[in-house]
Formats: structure tokens, sequence, C-alpha cells
């Protein structure tokens, strides 16, 4: 999980099963108590990465000792670990491949306000 404020968090679950990472709650950005219930759905124990000191306090009074923290080194992105996870993949074409974002920025959320008639077009030229 990451910080993206005001009591949300970019986060999704994941399961080790038969040797492959399964997710199990969608990747997305969502309301830490949404998340909380989700995890407590599951009916097993979690480990949480990236929660910050505020959000541990809210997973511990909902999931007590259900609830688990990886400390703060372990809970920095490794891109060595991206790389491994990735072995288990298959290959995508790099010249195709684009990142799928969780949200709109602030910024895209403030710009189409304005801009009613342009909602579903990209305002930034793409080169």
């Amino acid at each position: 999980m990451m910080d993206a404020r005001r009591n949300n968090v970019f986060a999704g679950g994941y399961q080790w099963v038969d040797g492959r990472l399964r997710n199990v709650i969608q990747d997305r950005h969502i309301a830490v108590p949404t998340l909380i219930a989700e995890v407590q759905a599951l009916r097993q124990p979690a480990i949480f990465i990236g929660a910050t000191p505020t959000m541990r306090e809210e997973i511990l009074a909902q999931l007590g000792h259900g609830a688990r923290f990886a400390d703060d080194i372990a809970a920095l992105p490794r891109g060595s670990r991206l790389a491994q996870l990735g072995t288990l993949l298959p290959p995508v074409d790099v010249d195709s491949f684009v990142p799928r974002y969780l949200r709109v920025t602030e910024a895209e959320r403030n710009w189409l306000k304005t801009h009613d008639n342009q909602g579903s077009e990209h305002y930034v030229e793409k080169v």
C-alpha cells in the first residue's frame, strides 16, 4: 500500500498460491477502511507493507492480531524484487507497454471540471 492522502491508499492484496503470486484484492485507489474490510473478509492473517503509523493504528483496531506489518526497510520498493516477480510472467512488448494508472491526478481532475466536453480526450499532446 502507498499513501494517497486523505485516508486513501493505492493498494492491492496478494497471496502466494502454488508458487505464484495471485491478486486477491484488486489493485486500486481505495479508502483505508474499505481496504481493511476487504482484508477482513479474507479471514486470514495479513502482512501490510507501506502502512503509515496512523494507518497501522486503524488497521490494528479492526484486525487485531490478524495484522502484521513489514518493517520500514522491507517496505521500500526494490527493482530487484520486481525483476524476480517479472520472471514469473510472460514477456511484453516494451514498445507498446503503457502504465496502468489507478486514478487521474488532481491536476487532471481539476482540468476536467472546466472542460466538460473534452473529458475523454487527452489534453496533453502525445509526441
